[in-house]
């Protein structure tokens, strides 16, 4: 599968816009992403855990829509739970990913982690409410 934009499944624009590919999905099961880290953004991943957390829930709204073109509507992120495991480098490529892993009703868990030079950065859950 050739990569996709990411900017053609979310109504993010840059700087906000926190994954910069899709390299693969499965359908309602997973996906993986890109984030290019540079020091030169306007907008630091390394020095936000924040702005990590909101590209791991781009990348799975993505899933969403991907998987379901009609699910571009409104879905609001409800927790998010983190693990950072070691220091986010400055030059990297953040490899995100996200597995859905149950619903409930409106509420998905997803399993989330980010990657750097093949070692685990953060590791999590979030969880979404899906097109309230």
């Amino acid at each position: 599968m050739r990569y996709i934009s990411s900017e053609t499944l979310l109504p993010h624009r840059y700087p906000f816009l926190l994954v910069d590919r899709i390299l693969e999905f499965e359908k309602d099961v997973s996906i993986r992403g890109l984030k290019y880290m540079s020091a030169n953004n306007r907008m630091p991943l390394a020095s936000s855990p924040l702005l990590i957390g909101e590209a791991l829930a781009q990348l799975s709204k993505a899933l969403e829509t991907l998987s379901d073109p009609q699910a571009m509507a409104i879905s609001f992120l409800a927790q998010l739970n983190l693990d950072f495991l070691r220091p986010i480098p400055a030059d990297a490529a953040l490899e995100l990913s996200a597995r859905k892993e149950r619903q409930q009703g409106e509420m998905v868990c997803y399993a989330v982690t980010a990657e750097a030079d093949g070692e685990t950065i953060v590791r999590g859950r979030l969880f979404r409410r899906r097109n309230a």
